[in-house]
C-alpha cells in the first residue's frame, strides 16, 4: 500500500491549507497515474475535484454561503424580499 497525499486549498484569501491523505494500493495507484497522464489529469486535479464535488453534495449552502463569505469569496446576499401587501379591502367580495 502507499500512501497518497492531496493538498487541497480552501481559499487563497483565508490562506488555509489542508492535506488529506489514504491508503492504496501501490500497483493499482501506478496504472491510474499512467491512465490519468494519457488523459492530461493528473490525481491531485481528480481528488480535488471529487472533494468540492462531495463538498457541494454534503454541505448545507447556507455553510457555503458562510464559508465563502469569510474566504471573501462571495458576496453577501443583499437582496431583500418583498414584504407581503395586505389585502384590499375593496377587492373582498360580500356574500351577505
Amino acid at each position: 500500500m502507499m500512501t497518497i497525499s492531496v493538498i487541497r486549498k480552501w481559499g487563497e484569501a483565508m490562506g488555509k491549507n489542508a492535506s488529506i491523505s489514504i491508503l492504496f494500493d501501490s500497483e493499482k495507484l501506478a496504472a491510474l497515474n499512467i491512465y490519468l497522464n494519457e488523459k492530461g489529469t493528473t490525481l491531485e486535479d481528480e481528488m480535488s475535484a471529487a472533494c468540492e464535488s462531495l463538498y457541494q453534495k454534503t454541505v448545507p449552502s447556507t455553510v457555503r454561503s458562510f464559508i465563502d463569505l469569510r474566504s471573501g469569496e462571495g458576496k453577501p446576499n443583499t437582496k431583500k424580499k418583498p414584504k407581503p401587501t395586505a389585502p384590499n379591502v375593496s377587492d373582498r367580495s360580500d356574500d351577505s
